[in-house]
Formats: structure tokens, C-alpha cells, sequence
């Protein structure tokens, strides 16, 4: 009887961790490393606006972060803008969403979650807008 309580609480004890795992993974400061936007084709761009593109990229991600907070919170800027609010992972870590102060809620689907890299996309009404590729900071 006691073995059978210790293996309930042992395997209890397991489920709670691995529940909780990927969402202490999510925790931290986190800096954009890609972007994707659809139908956006760089390389059908001139050697110029090329260039210019490339630029405005390292800026964007020179100057974007996400941090995601222990207490559900989370803050970030992405392209000067700047966001607060709460977010929630589903048990399979493959939705991420996100409710701002402002009350808007989005939703992303998180196609590779590791503890090194999130790939992590957002939808409006079926169309990708875009992918995100993030990391942690360092």
C-alpha cells in the first residue's frame, strides 16, 4: 500500500513537472533572429532595395525583444511598438496567446519550441501574416 502511494505521488509529482516545463522554457527575455512575412520575395528586389530592406531588418531586430514573465505577464517591442499584457501557453506548447493592456488578444501558432529557438507564427482569418523566429537573449 504505501509502495502504490509513493508511485501515485511519484508519478504525480512527474506529470505537474513535465506540464510546467515548457512554459518555464517560455520564461525569460527573448531577441528576434528571423522574420518571414508571405509573399514578401527579397531576392526579386533590386540590388538597392535589397540593401535597404536588410537594414531596416537588422534594425527591427536590434530593436525588438519579448519577455515573458513567470506571473503570466509579458512585454514587448516589436518595430518601435510596444506591448504589455498576459499571455497563456496551451498544455502542448503549440499555441502562444497573448491578451494586451488595450484588450487585444493574438494568437500564435508555435511551430519548433526549444529552449534555444521558437518559430512561432500569427494568423488572422486563415492567412499567415507573419513568422517569427526568436531566441533567447543574451
Amino acid at each position: 500500500m504505501k509502495f502504490r502511494n509513493l508511485f501515485v505521488i511519484t508519478l504525480a509529482l512527474f506529470i505537474v513537472t513535465a506540464c510546467g516545463s515548457k512554459k518555464d522554457q517560455l520564461v525569460g527575455k527573448w531577441n528576434v533572429s528571423d522574420m518571414k512575412v508571405p509573399g514578401l520575395n527579397v531576392e526579386e528586389f533590386s540590388e538597392e532595395a535589397k540593401a535597404e530592406y536588410e537594414a531596416q531588418f537588422e534594425k527591427v531586430k536590434q530593436e525588438s525583444n519579448f519577455e515573458f514573465k513567470k506571473d503570466g505577464t509579458f512585454s514587448f517591442v516589436l518595430a518601435g511598438e510596444e506591448k504589455t499584457g498576459t499571455w497563456e501557453l496551451n498544455e502542448e506548447a503549440t499555441t502562444l496567446t497573448t491578451k494586451s493592456e488595450e484588450g487585444e488578444e493574438a494568437t500564435f501558432d508555435l511551430t519548433e519550441f526549444a529552449k534555444d529557438k521558437i518559430v512561432m507564427t500569427m494568423k488572422t482569418e486563415g492567412e499567415t501574416l507573419f513568422t517569427l523566429t526568436i531566441v533567447p537573449a543574451e
